[in-house]
């Protein structure tokens, strides 16, 4: 059987040497050997050999600022998202201005949904995928720390203040 590997991109495998590449790997495991190279001994409690480890954290330590980048903008425009598709200022006091600007939970659950989901780019990310329910607003910081700390936020109770003046 040919590869039927992407002669456009060297690092990409076909599915039959991914396959082939795997069961060496396993056996090498077995054997102690680097999982990467599949030639030298391992490193103690790792998988891979000092050469192998030496190269994959020259890597990391190159491409940090490309990866971290690239996913700091992905969150990003997550957010911005967000924060659009619920009218993008805060739904009490009227601020507009995005670092301003947190995503709320209507109902106060925000502590139970960060622990279902995880941390907060999680929870816009699935703000997104269950198509932007009416349970989440956007508040401003201000807004939203008075309704976490005491229940109900300044602007609301002025606003109800002059409601209920003679």
């Amino acid at each position: 059987m040919s590869c039927a590997k992407p002669k456009n991109n060297p690092t990409v495998l076909c599915d039959v040497c991914r396959e082939v590449r795997a069961r060496k790997a396993q056996e090498a495991k077995a054997l102690g050997l680097c999982m990467l190279c599949l030639k030298r001994a391992a490193l103690p409690n790792l998988t891979r050999c000092f050469k192998c480890y030496q190269t994959s954290k020259q890597w990391e330590k190159a491409t940090i600022d490309a990866r971290h980048g690239k996913g700091k903008v992905y969150r990003r425009s997550i957010r911005e998202r967000v924060i659009a598709a619920y009218g993008g200022k805060c739904a009490c006091c009227g601020e507009a201005a995005y670092e301003f600007l947190a995503l709320d939970h209507v109902n106060g659950d925000g502590k139970q949904h960060r622990a279902e989901v995880g941390v907060t780019s999680a929870i816009y990310r699935d703000v997104v995928k269950q198509g932007y329910p009416p349970a989440f607003r956007i508040l401003c910081h201000n807004c939203n720390s008075a309704r976490g700390y005491y229940g109900y936020c300044p602007h609301e109770k002025t606003s109800y203040a002059k409601k209920t003046q003679p």
